[in-house]
């Protein structure tokens, strides 16, 4: 990318890198929680009573005080349960809260000597760590344990000073029944049996990490193990009996890890890495240094490969490893630090290894998102309060646009000296603008401050007019977006570009710094086949530009990149048929990006102008998303094309056969028994979506038991929480309630996963106050076996719902 470096000095004439960077909007989370002593190591030794969830563990801290006159020390610890401390070899009185320990030192302890504190405890975390399985009597459900420290959960089952701001190397040694792997941080450096059908594993960090990062994943596994170009071992987790999975799932997983340390030009900071699916994991996946645990609905296979990868997840968690681990942010007000750029690289992934498509479509839905988000606050991507949509989407377009600006060479060199420079340690906004001013001379700080410390974008009105006179083309563009301390009146380079019917174009970049600028522009005597005012979108923004209607026409058909085509097409929105219908028509038969083709299908649709070839060669495209877009744009499904549509029960995607059940079903009932014999074997993933459908609709139309019971039974321990989910939705819509329903989700709502325990205890809620059910709810629950607070989380949905009276 050519650099914009002859606009460097205008762009940052108001705002100096060595400025103190902080949000325009008070930030209860700038600075990091304070600290008297500096932790250097943790060595940790953990075993389990699975079936009670509990952790039996003893943790040796090694610190170094920071001040004089320490003579208390408080560590973290939710819930703990202390069987004792020794302070360098001898017992230590303490004090316990729910919360924490407070280790009352014998006398104060010196600064900057090291100190040895032993704590022997158990806990029965219900956060942080969580154990999967060992609740289901049918043994149909995997045995798990796994952890999930982000923000600050590992203290439930660690007690430690759990704080992103401070560094630890670490040793973990968990001891597990031999038949189960267990993966943690660092390397393996022991795994020793016990002569009693036990394995001890030691993991050990050579270098410091923050303790949020600290994991542990354990269960039956296969790995398999790759090198990458650099030589670092890559071994990637997966279940022994979705051995066809694992291609699917793990697809270009190596050439991730090649891309992204050429990309980013610094080494891969960790020795070696991992990636292992887990059940019932609430996000997408966890950057846990050099092992990434994912939810295991992205453990697919070649057809669910096509409905949800793990390409984008898969680069997502690799990129952490270096913004997030190797580098971590000093408080949670630079948190973007972390989540905007492994989104950026992220994205670079899918625009390697997809397309550049989809790529564009993804940034322009992270566009979306930023200015949904500005309708509500003006809070900055480096605010921490400021929301996922900002510091992982907004974010990731912010760094796309300091690319565009700084150019490829700088951007690439001022993020290598700003790793470099931090590495092992934590880091702020500020150090990110001063590594890039000493390595590339570049002063980013004016793109900072408008940017990630301000909230807002530009909102540019453009008009575009020809003066014959002067011989010239006259570009106002207005910045029309209200200008706050909050919001800035944005300096960017917009690109401006003129094509003409003769394929001829000029173009020029215009550097767009107030809030009214004109330009000017020679006048050629070539027609002008359409105007682009910045070309793929590298500025995110809005913009108010009428065009006229040919070229915007023109534009839909000719423009190189698939936003600008799309763009065209939505300001054809509300032309009229007759002048739009040749364009329409002439996109959608091109073979290009779904969503450019989806816009011009649903035009047609609205009226009432989609061909029957048009939708046979939708259906027979292959492409998922275009698909389903037809099957949700129709309302009711051409009986003259019920063959071909009968073809997307065979679709390579599960949630097109899923759609295209329900949508041949309700438009064919005389064929719904052939439908549903056609789909009997197909179960899809991420929740079973296809077999739930299948089931709920055997039960409306046959009042099937087995269906019912089948059903029902997913909404047990046996299952994961996704599953559970879905078969939880479609039993509220049948309006069927048993006892062992009422069993299922008395046990649904004990979850530490609080989606499945809110969905099961609403649906208890619901039935609870059906008055058909009510009774069968009360009594299956009242005689339950429960302890005090399972009986409180499952007995807290038994209240009656009053009416008003009006």
């Amino acid at each position: 990318m050519k650099k914009l470096l002859f606009l460097s000095l205008l762009f940052f004439t108001n705002i100096s890198f060595a400025q103190n960077f902080k949000s325009y909007i008070d930030d209860p989370n700038l600075y990091p929680r304070e600290r008297f002593v500096d932790f250097i190591h943790a060595n940790i030794s953990i075993q389990f009573a699975p079936t009670e969830g509990k952790v039996i563990g003893e943790v040796i801290h090694t610190f170094m005080p920071l001040r004089n006159g320490v003579d208390t020390l408080y560590i973290d610890g939710v819930n703990m349960d202390i069987k004792s401390i020794t302070f360098e070899g001898d017992s230590v009185k303490y004090k316990w809260y729910k919360k924490g320990i407070t280790v009352l030192f014998p006398k104060t302890v010196l600064k900057n000597k090291t100190y040895k504190l032993n704590i022997s405890y158990e806990a029965t975390p219900r956060r942080g760590l969580y154990f999967m399985g060992w609740d289901d009597p049918s043994n149909r459900c995997r045995k798990q344990i796994w952890t999930q420290g982000q923000g600050l959960d590992n203290r439930h089952w660690i007690p430690m000073f759990d704080n992103m701001a401070d560094k630890i190397k670490t040793d973990l040694m968990v001891t597990m029944e031999a038949k189960y792997k267990v993966l943690s941080n660092g390397q393996r450096v022991m795994k020793m049996g016990d002569g009693q059908g036990n394995l001890t594993w030691h993991y050990q960090m050579q270098n410091p990490h923050s303790p949020y990062l600290i994991m542990l994943g354990i269960g039956e596994y296969d790995i398999t193990s790759y090198k990458s170009k650099s030589g670092v071992p890559i071994n990637l987790y997966s279940y022994p009996s979705w051995k066809n999975r694992i291609e699917p799932t793990y697809r270009f997983s190596k050439e991730i890890f090649d891309f992204l340390e050429e990309e980013i030009q610094v080494p891969y900071p960790w020795g070696s890495y991992a990636q292992i699916p887990v059940q019932d994991f609430p996000y997408g996946a966890m950057e846990n240094t050099s092992a990434t645990v994912f939810g295991d609905f992205y453990h697919v296979d070649s057809i669910g490969y096509n409905d949800k990868s793990y390409v984008h997840v898969n680069g997502h968690e690799l990129a952490h490893q270096w913004f997030g681990d190797l580098v971590t942010s000093l408080s949670p007000a630079h948190h973007w630090l972390h989540e905007s750029f492994a989104t950026y690289y992220h994205h670079l992934t899918v625009k390697k290894f997809v397309s550049e498509d989809k790529f564009s479509s993804m940034m322009r839905n992270n566009q979306q998102a930023a200015l949904n988000g500005t309708k509500k606050d003006f809070k900055g991507v480096g605010h921490s309060q400021s929301g996922t949509h900002r510091q992982y989407l907004k974010g990731s377009y912010v760094l796309r646009m300091l690319r565009y600006v700084v150019g490829d060479e700088d951007f690439k060199t001022g993020m290598q000296a700003y790793l470099q420079k931090h590495s092992f340690e934590n880091a702020t906004t500020q150090n990110l603008v001063e590594a890039f001013h000493e390595s590339t001379g570049q002063d980013i700080a004016g793109f900072i401050d408008q940017w990630v410390l301000r909230g807002g974008e530009p909102n540019y009105k453009v008009d575009f007019s020809t003066q014959k006179r002067s011989k010239q083309h006259r570009i106002i563009i207005e910045q029309v977006q209200d200008t706050t301390p909050l919001v800035a009146t944005f300096k960017m380079p917009i690109v401006f570009e003129v094509y003409y019917l003769n394929g001829e174009k000029d173009s020029t970049t215009l550097w767009v710094n107030k809030s009214l600028d004109t330009f000017y522009l020679p006048m050629h005597s070539r027609k002008i086949s359409y105007i682009l005012f910045d070309p793929n979108s590298e500025v995110l923004k809005t913009v108010q530009f009428e065009k006229e209607l040919n070229w915007n026409q023109n534009q839909a058909i000719e423009a190189k990149n698939m936003l600008d085509r799309y763009d065209a097409l939505v300001a054809l929105r509300n032309v009229p048929l007759k002048k739009k219908e040749i364009t329409l028509h002439e996109v959608l038969a091109r073979n290009q990006f779904h969503r450019v083709r989806v816009e011009a299908m649903n035009q047609l649709v609205e009226e009432e102008n989609l061909l029957n070839e048009e939708i046979i060669r939708i259906i027979n495209s292959g492409d998922p998303e275009l698909q389903k877009a037809l099957l949700k744009s129709q309302k009711n499904l051409d009986r003259e094309l019920k063959v071909e549509y009968e073809k997307l029960l065979s679709a390579n995607s599960y949630e097109v056969i899923e759609m295209a059940l329900i949508r041949l079903c309700s438009s064919y009932r005389d064929d719904i028994p052939k439908y549903l014999d056609q789909t009997k074997e197909v179960y899809g993933v991420r929740g079973s979506n296809v077999r739930i459908q299948w089931l709920e609709i055997k039960y409306l139309t046959t009042k099937s038991d087995k269906a019912i019971a089948e059903l029902i039974d997913m909404t047990s321990n046996s299952f994961e929480f996704i599953t559970r989910l879905k078969a939880i939705g479609t039993i509220k819509r049948l309006n069927y309630c048993d006892e062992k329903l009422v069993v299922n989700l008395s046990q649904g709502v004990q979850k530490a996963n609080w989606k499945l325990a809110g969905a099961s205890g609403n649906l208890l809620k619901h039935f609870f106050n059906t008055a058909e059910y009510k009774e069968v709810v009360l009594s299956t629950v009242k005689s339950l076996t429960f302890s005090e607070d399972e009986r409180k989380r499952a007995e807290r949905f038994l209240v009656e719902v009053k009416k008003k009276e009006y």
